[in-house]
């Protein structure tokens, strides 16, 4: 009955005392300071541009249940945090103090915008994470961790060359099992990356039998957790480890616990999951054979090829090589079955023939001769080509990798440096593959069949494309219905449609487009 009455009195403060206001930004430079590395991961969402600004408005009209105001950030007494956090059902211990406090308002405040945007990829990548937990019977709260580690950012690297959503170091993620090298990065992998990092929470918990200590172990190491136990005097309680600690780590339990709360009680925040252009809800795999350039295979399929990076951000070079005869390659599902329909008249484009058959081709194809060769050099496996990067003022080792998409351990290996320091003007090697986009629409030119052979290249590519019907969703334009079959413009959506320049679409209206 005294529960009962405490739960009712603090509903009552929530309402009195939750008044929305806007709240100055304080001072808080050691704090940043002192957590650099997990509000870099968090600033890395910044520049990502796969978020849909307009489509937010009219989710928040759906979503704000308390009739906040745009821009408004409510505020709470540290009464009322105490009293939501020890009312999140979990099997964890979790705890609100001061060190909870400064993550609370850093993600619900200061980077609220940011955390929106994490919150909008969570819609895609926690059911995955959901599915892989509770395969290996874990707490469905790990996968808040994924936001303190790498704002769901699954090409973010940190400054001592950790990468992916789970942030592997490369030993560890070697040792379960995710290959690295110059073409693949399976730590990128959601799906690969998330089975190797549920497979080492099992084996820290079953090490420390605790959970906040098995979350720091994952951040520093078991190494660095088992010194601190001892240099603690063997305490167990990781309130009381935390000062001997490594000093990365010792706001990383905190972290957790404020993402676990936010993520819990976004609306009382005026926080909202902004949408999503490029990830679409429903993805499944096909096996492909290398060579494959993902640039020309998606621009054949009519897919954005921004949406097959972000699907596959494992492929470090956006490139299959032909080493890789069976890779796994994640598609939008609903592009599948065309994708299957027409499998060996795909291949034929991104396959150069044999070289008894190739001298077949260039006897019978005369004029065709050049653009053979064209296509034999464009899926060849790409040569490498170095460029000079000059340092800036205020540019680290972690800004510049993350500019070039490469780790820090690569620039160092090219540049022969062994500490971390760069100077103003210092040059930089940087390596990349050689670039092969520019003779991508001449692909066309080959055709694997009988009278194919003598189509232009320019008809044989419509050749593939082929019409089919799109149901408007809430939220479609003309725009974003050609951003996603790019193979039909606004133009030419308008013309197949019969639809004037200035005409409305609705949800569940039909359109034609074009799929290639």
């Amino acid at each position: 009955m005294r529960q009962l009455l405490l739960t009712i009195g603090f509903c009552l403060f929530l309402l009195q005392t939750g008044i929305a206001q806007n709240v100055p930004e304080k001072s808080t430079a050691d704090f940043d300071t002192e957590n650099e590395l997990i509000i870099s991961a968090l600033d890395s969402l910044t520049n990502l541009t796969f978020f849909d600004l307009k489509k937010r408005n009219y989710q928040v009209k759906k979503l704000n249940k308390y009739g906040f105001r745009p821009g408004d950030v409510p505020a709470y007494s540290d009464s009322i945090y105490d009293f939501r956090v020890s009312h999140i059902e979990s099997p964890m211990n979790l705890a609100y103090n001061e060190h909870v406090k400064g993550f609370i308002d850093l993600y619900s405040t200061r980077r609220r915008g940011l955390t929106e945007r994490a919150m909008g990829l969570a819609n895609y990548y926690f059911p995955i994470f959901e599915e892989v937990l509770e395969k290996h019977g874990l707490p469905d709260q790990l996968k808040y961790l994924a936001i303190v580690e790498s704002a769901l950012n699954p090409t973010a690297v940190s400054r001592a060359g950790a990468t992916g959503l789970w942030q592997f170091m490369y030993g560890t993620g070697k040792m379960y099992g995710l290959k690295v090298n110059f073409y693949i990065d399976e730590r990128r992998d959601p799906y690969l990356a998330t089975e190797a990092a549920a497979r080492y929470f099992k084996d820290l918990y079953n090490i420390y039998d605790d959970w906040l200590l098995a979350l720091a172990a994952y951040n520093c190491g078991p190494g660095n957790l088992n010194r601190a136990i001892r240099k603690s005097g063997g305490k167990r309680n990781y309130w009381e480890l935390m000062p001997y600690l490594p000093k990365e780590t010792r706001g990383y339990v905190p972290a957790f616990i404020a993402v676990t709360y936010v993520m819990n009680y976004g609306p009382e925040h005026n926080l909202y999951p902004t949408p999503l252009i490029a990830l679409p809800q429903e993805t499944d795999t096909i096996i492909v054979q290398g060579p494959v350039n993902t640039q020309y295979f998606s621009q054949i399929l009519g897919i954005d090829h921004d949406q097959m990076c972000l699907l596959n951000p494992q492929l470090k070079q956006q490139f299959i090589p032909k080493s890789l005869d069976q890779y796994v390659l994640r598609l939008p599902a609903a592009v599948i079955p065309q994708f299957e329909r027409q499998r060996e008249t795909i291949f034929a484009y991104l396959n150069p023939p044999p070289p008894a058959a190739a001298d077949s081709l260039r006897v019978n194809s005369g004029n065709r001769d050049s653009v053979n060769m064209v296509l034999a050099a464009a899926v060849e496996e790409p040569a490498t080509v170095k460029i000079r990067h000059k340092v800036r003022k205020g540019e680290t080792l972690h800004k510049v990798a993350h500019k070039h998409k490469v780790t820090i351990q690569e620039i160092k290996t090219w540049n022969h440096l062994r500490g971390n320091t760069l100077r103003i003007g210092q040059s930089l090697v940087i390596e990349k593959p050689a670039p092969k986009t520019k003779n991508a629409p001449q692909m066309a030119a080959v055709q694997p069949k009988g009278d194919q052979q003598n189509t232009e290249p320019k008809q044989a590519q419509n050749d593939l494309k082929k019409q089919q019907y799109y149901t408007v969703k809430p939220g479609d334009t003309l725009w974003s219905i050609s951003k996603k079959y790019t193979d039909t413009s606004i133009d030419e959506l308008r013309r197949m449609n019969n639809l004037k320049k200035n005409a409305t679409i609705k949800p569940g209206q039909k359109l034609k487009v074009l799929i290639g």
